[in-house]
């Protein structure tokens, strides 16, 4: 706890000497109590905060219950924890840290504070640690963006405090994340119409402001932020392309992110304010299924509409039944609960203002949002390729655990690639989706204007 405050109230300097009275004169004090108040205050320093500590500052603390080590990958050690809480003004030890996870990019702690220590109002807190792979594909004004964004809007963990290094948010109490199994079996209605109506809200936001990004052919239009973090870790990859197996070629990714681009480019996918990564881990559910909070908000940005539908019940398990009437469910749900606010790819190079949602678009059709997800399946797999290329070029000696994963994902968008190509699948289901849409709205109009 804090010293009490005294009779006579002293401040006291460690780095000197010198001691300021407040209320009295120095020649008023006796000598004995000013000899009893530096005693305590030195003695108080020492027992509460530890040797040669400082307010402000904070230290490693062995005795904690569950101190845990960072992972190797992240390279700074447990002073990079310290180091974000200390930023957010915490001054105090933890009373416990223990480690959520540790990903890729990202490792998450959770961490419970003292009373007198809290963020927010919050004693129990989640902090996420960028790591060198993560600050390498964001630029430092972009991280924490997402989930400043998510926070603001309700629909992501409270966001506490960002810097450079990590964030903090609240602690979701009686909320866990879910799995692809959850998502594909009987009885998750509950649980896709709540993630249906909070995606629908999401895409609803306003598009984030661009970072100065221009598109590769120079039209001056904002970038969707698929192609923005696909080209820095081509940049990296080019840089660096000894991680690579001798049977890829940083000139053959490349090449694919082109093809790819002109293709969904032809498509003129709809574009909104989109989560980017929206697996099943990164929705957090409630005990009886019926609250849902998104995390995770890193690569959040202008996306296609299509690549969160699709990503959020992309799975390696069979298709059942159950399975296929759930994506049903999802797809009506959301199309019931989303409005027209989004963008279409020619509104974007047409110079429409970012930051601004334009209502430029009906309600999407059911056929419509299908044939989104659908194009959207290569550029999922396109993407998890390039960032285990990336993650190789960068950290060649974790090659040999990166490479069976990198090469999956490759087969598999070379698997998909045809589908937005012309003629494709999915090519040929949005065209038709969208001439079936067209002769709808005309009905419509006519059989106004006949009453």
């Amino acid at each position: 706890k804090p010293a009490p405050r005294l009779p006579v109230v002293c401040v006291c300097d460690p780095s000197s000497s010198q001691i300021r009275q407040q209320g009295r004169s120095r020649h008023t004090m006796p000598a004995f109590l000013l000899v009893a108040c530096l005693t305590f205050v030195l003695l108080h320093d020492r027992i509460v905060r530890g040797p040669e500590q400082h307010p402000g500052t904070m230290r490693a603390v062995r005795s904690l219950p569950c101190m845990c080590k960072l992972p190797t990958g992240c390279g700074e050690g447990d002073a990079a924890l310290l180091r974000v809480l200390s930023a957010a003004g915490v001054d105090r030890e933890p009373k416990r840290v223990s480690e959520l996870t540790a990903g890729f990019c990202n490792s998450v702690f959770l961490v419970e504070l003292p009373f007198d220590a809290q963020i927010g109002g919050e004693t129990t807190v989640v902090v996420k640690l960028f790591s060198p792979l993560a600050k390498l594909r964001l630029r430092p004004s972009e991280r924490g963006r997402g989930d400043q964004d998510a926070s603001d809007a309700n629909l992501g963990p409270r966001l506490l405090f960002k810097c450079m290094d990590g964030l903090i948010t609240e602690y979701m109490d009686g909320m866990r994340d879910l799995t692809e199994a959850e998502l594909h079996s009987p009885g998750a209605g509950p649980l896709v119409r709540a993630i249906a109506s909070r995606l629908a809200a999401l895409h609803s936001l306003p598009l984030p402001e661009p970072e100065g990004c221009s598109s590769d052919n120079g039209d001056g239009g904002v970038e969707v932020a698929l192609w923005v973090f696909m080209e820095r870790m081509l940049t990296r990859i080019e840089r660096m392309p000894h991680g690579l197996p001798p049977t890829i070629s940083a000139e053959e990714i490349r090449g694919e992110v082109r093809r790819m681009r002109r293709s969904t480019d032809a498509l003129a996918l709809p574009i909104v304010h989109g989560h980017g990564d929206l697996k099943p881990s990164n929705v957090m559910g409630s005990a009886d299924s019926t609250r849902v909070q998104f995390i995770d908000f890193e690569l959040a940005g202008a996306h296609y509409r299509g690549y969160d539908l699709h990503k959020i019940f992309r799975t390696g398990l069979p298709a059942t039944p159950a399975s296929r009437a759930n994506v049903e469910l999802f797809l009506t749900v959301y199309r019931d609960a989303t409005g027209g606010l989004v963008m279409r790819t020619e509104d974007l190079k047409g110079g429409a203002s970012a930051g601004l949602a334009t209502p430029s678009l009906p309600l999407p059709t059911l056929a419509e949002l299908r044939a989104e997800a659908a194009a959207s399946e290569p550029l999922t797999w396109l993407e998890a390729a390039v960032f285990f290329w990336f993650a190789m070029a960068e950290f060649p000696s974790q090659s040999a655990e990166w490479a069976p994963l990198a090469l999956d994902r490759w087969s598999k968008y070379r698997a998909t690639a045809h589908l937005v190509e012309k003629g494709g699948a999915a090519a040929v289901q949005l065209k038709e989706a969208r001439g079936r849409a067209v002769e709808a709205e005309e009905e419509v109009v006519l059989a106004a204007v006949e009453e």
